[in-house]
């Protein structure tokens, strides 16, 4: 503010040649000027605001408007050259205080860094939705949770066929009984056997001799001591048990260790290329065309002619979402 400058307070009350003080900062202290008789009064008699009065008089520190003769007075006219109310008084007759600009910069600095996270979120989304995905590596395996009836909970809802045969609290028991000694997250190992058969032991697969729970292909299942006719007439519970016996030689295949805990993405690459789970890349179109085809060319998300384990890992986030939230 200059020395010229005055911060007017507002006298809400008279309607006479009264005197409104203003601070003086060339002086240091309150000066008044007379306001003029032609000053309408913000409060009638009745302790009420006249509708006429509403043009002119504002609670909200805005400057009030005064008829062009109060000019030589100087008098609450923001037009007049020699005068900047920056800032008018309230209702208290009090002035008004300055803003605090470090408040106002903190909270712009909040507004700026919230827009910032709010467009990585969305460049995180648009990436996953177009299959963009960094190279895969196992989520944090010391956290999975063996709680059997928290899996139940979580899973009991899930949507299934409704001639398939119900899940038993044996059947929960015995996925994190196998989960544990397979080194994967229960979770998993429910989320991969929903998304090839929604849970149900006797699905058919449509684009190949497979089925079961895990989509057991027929030319493989007799290396398990069975056979696909077979697996289709178990329950659940009895199925489970190949389940295991598969991922234990498919860990085997890929050079896993047996004790080695292991993520969504490569739980999944032992069920869809075990030879392949170790490494990044499961199939590429230009030289694995027959296993590239068919239904397997879904799972190429961002359709780059490459299949690979972190495209896997994110099926298993979609179709867990679709199955329980």
């Amino acid at each position: 503010m200059t020395a010229d400058s005055r911060l007017y307070c507002i006298n809400t009350t008279s309607s006479t040649g009264s005197f409104n003080p203003y601070w003086d900062t060339g002086s240091g202290g309150y000066s008044s000027v007379p306001t003029t008789p032609t000053f309408t009064a913000l409060f009638d008699s009745s302790a009420t605001i006249p509708s006429g009065n509403l043009s002119t008089n504002n609670l909200f520190g805005s400057p009030m408007l005064a008829p062009e003769e109060n000019a030589a007075a100087r008098n609450f006219l923001p037009s007049y050259s020699g005068m900047t109310p920056l800032f008018t008084g309230d209702i208290f007759n009090m002035p008004l205080e300055m803003p605090n600009i470090d408040l106002f910069n903190q909270m712009f600095a909040n507004i700026m860094t919230g827009f910032q996270q709010q467009m990585k979120n969305m460049q995180a989304q648009f990436m996953n939705g177009m299959g963009m995905f960094q190279s895969y590596s196992d989520e944090d395996t010391s956290n999975f949770s063996y709680d059997a009836n928290a899996l139940k909970k979580k899973w009991s809802k899930a949507k299934r066929d409704k001639t398939a045969p119900p899940l038993t609290d044996g059947f929960y028991n015995k996925v994190v009984e196998i989960s544990k000694r397979i080194g994967c997250n229960p979770d998993d190992l429910m989320t991969i056997m929903y998304s090839e058969s929604c849970l149900n032991p006797q699905a058919k697969s449509k684009y190949a001799n497979s089925g079961g729970l895990i989509g057991f292909m027929d030319k493989y299942t007799s290396s398990l001591g069975t056979s696909l006719s077979a697996l289709l007439q178990m329950s659940p519970e009895e199925q489970l048990v190949y389940v295991e016996k598969f991922l234990v030689d498919a860990k085997k295949r890929a050079k896993i260790g047996s004790s080695e805990r292991i993520g969504k993405g490569t739980l999944y690459a032992l069920i869809f290329a075990p030879a392949r789970a170790k490494g990044e890349v499961m199939y590429t179109k230009s030289k694995d065309g027959d296993c590239y085809s068919s239904n397997s060319a879904a799972l190429d998300y961002n359709r780059d002619g490459v299949i690979t384990k972190s495209e896997l890992a994110h099926r298993m986030d979609l179709k867990r979402k679709e199955a329980i939230g």
